[in-house]
């Protein structure tokens, strides 16, 4: 009964009075912004719901419509976590861009290149080869593992190309779509799905891949990218939405809709290693760029200024 109260409330953006009368000002890191006359912040991390409605089911949709429409034209200020997702908020909802503020996530301190040792422990840990290529991120079409699967399937048409892929990530919305693929593509033998992993063995599991690869089709900022290049890994990703912002010129880029770009990049890598060497060095200070302190201190500038 209380969750359905809570949901009611969210759905209508009714908050109770007690919660926000001795407010400064009102934030909401989703899109639910409560009704209120105090200054007010809403963070919008994408707009996938209207870019890519068909990955989503028609009760998100018209959730997510309703409570965004709403939140958007009434928050203060609004921050995001790209220049993409700025752009999608002028050109699809029509916000004026002196009410938005891009500020970038940070990559947390303990993503950082893992030692040999611990490297080998987590192999150990959840079965892993010694050669493999890495996709972190919840099973769902959004991510576009579909691509993954049929670049795969091509290197594995190669004599010399000794990898498994290992797929990380919590079983989300369709992923049984996945499964199916893989069962096409002849691959239950070549892939490994550990299921959620834990951050405190994430780094060791991204330093030792020998690629990371980020194939979706939209995102509104893509932290799994930013991970992998703290700890040293080669990457490559989509060469659309936020993701080009994220990598910079630290990765290698191919169109999520073409297998065979994604199958090219990794190809490049795995066959070449100073240029492996080059992209872990570049992924690694390009990461550096991006901390939560530096998050913190531009969000409180916001604030501040919507305070004031």
């Amino acid at each position: 009964m209380f969750k359905t109260f809570v949901f009611l409330l969210r759905f209508l953006n009714k908050t109770p009075n007690f919660l926000t009368k001795d407010a400064h000002v009102i934030l909401s890191t989703d899109f639910v912004l409560p009704t209120s006359k105090k200054p007010s912040v809403l963070t919008v991390q994408d707009l996938a719901f209207l870019r890519y409605p068909e990955f989503y089911t028609w009760k998100n949709k018209t959730y997510m419509k309703s409570v965004a429409s709403f939140s958007i034209k009434n928050a203060d200020a609004l921050i995001t976590t790209s220049e993409n997702t700025r752009k999608d908020l002028i050109d699809l909802l029509m916000v004026k861009e002196d009410k938005i503020f891009v500020i970038y996530p940070g990559v947390d301190s303990t993503f950082k290149p893992a030692s040999a040792q611990d490297k080998e422990k987590v192999k150990k840990k959840f079965g892993l080869p010694q050669n493999y290529i890495l996709a972190v991120g919840t099973l769902e079409p959004r991510k576009n593992l579909s691509c993954l699967l049929k670049a795969f399937a091509l290197l594995k048409k190669k004599s010399d190309f000794d990898f498994k892929l290992v797929i990380v990530g919590e079983e989300g919305w369709l992923y049984k779509r996945i499964f199916n693929d893989i069962k096409k593509q002849d691959l239950e033998k070549e892939t490994i799905f550990t299921g959620f992993i834990q951050d405190k063995d994430l780094p060791a599991i991204y330093s030792g891949a020998s690629v990371f690869v980020y194939p979706s089709l939209y995102e509104g900022f893509g932290l799994p990218a930013l991970e992998a290049m703290a700890c040293g890994a080669p990457v490559v990703c989509s060469n659309t939405s936020s993701l080009p912002e994220v990598v910079g010129k630290a990765a290698l880029k191919a169109n999520p809709e073409k297998p065979e770009e994604f199958a090219n990049a990794i190809s490049k890598i795995v066959s070449d290693t100073n240029l492996a060497k080059e992209l872990s060095k570049m992924g690694y200070e390009r990461a550096k760029q991006f901390s939560w302190e530096k998050t913190a201190k531009e969000t409180l500038s916001v604030y501040k200024k919507i305070a004031n």
